[in-house]
């Protein structure tokens, strides 16, 4: 994010990144249902949510390990000769801004939204785009897609429940980057 950007973290340094690749994203998180369906539990706490709501109390392991979410997946789409078989991964970093941002450059995609109180309090435009600590009373998930979407007809980009990306976490560099793959090691992912 740009250095003079309301609440930005030390640590969100902006450069330009270009990427090269084609790519493809849900168009919602994956479901309590869709989980359940791949890997055959549920280890939601808000199991009450519903079939609906987005899978939640998964690790990064759960997802990328060699007989987790993300190969049972793959190995479901091969054996029904599905598209895209074996190519089904998390994005990276910085794959998923694109896709939050909508291509847009504010802060959400949406707006840079100045006017609402970014501590909680009631926002009508937040409202309508995301789930936060304004609108989540008491604290759980809700349906997926039960916001407006971004521009790029993706939901739950900001709010809800939060997501992993391949990357390490770690510092990036300033200068200009092609298809960043981020740090190639670290203690904590993103």
């Amino acid at each position: 994010s740009p250095s003079g950007e309301r609440n930005r973290g030390d640590d969100e340094t902006q450069h330009r990144v270009t990427l090269t690749r084609d790519y493809y994203i849900g168009k919602y998180e994956v479901t309590h249902a869709q989980w359940q369906a791949v890997m055959g539990s549920n280890p939601s706490y808000f199991r009450g949510c519903g079939g609906d709501c987005p899978v939640e109390q998964v690790s990064w392991i759960d997802i990328t390990e060699a007989d987790g979410f993300l190969a049972k997946l793959n190995r479901h789409l091969a054996s029904t000769g599905q598209p895209g078989a074996g190519q089904v991964r998390l994005p990276t970093e910085a794959e998923w801004e694109r896709a939050a941002r909508g291509g847009t450059t504010t802060r959400f995609s949406y707006g840079d939204v100045l006017a609402c109180d970014d501590f909680c309090k009631p926002c009508a435009t937040h409202e309508q785009h995301m789930r936060w600590c304004g609108n989540n009373t008491p604290a759980r998930p809700a349906q997926v897609g039960s916001k407006q979407p971004n521009p790029y007809g993706l939901y739950d980009m900001h709010g809800n429940v939060i997501e992993w990306v391949q990357d390490w976490y770690g510092p990036y560099s300033s200068s200009a980057q092609k298809d960043p793959k981020g740090p190639w090691k670290g203690s904590d992912r993103i």
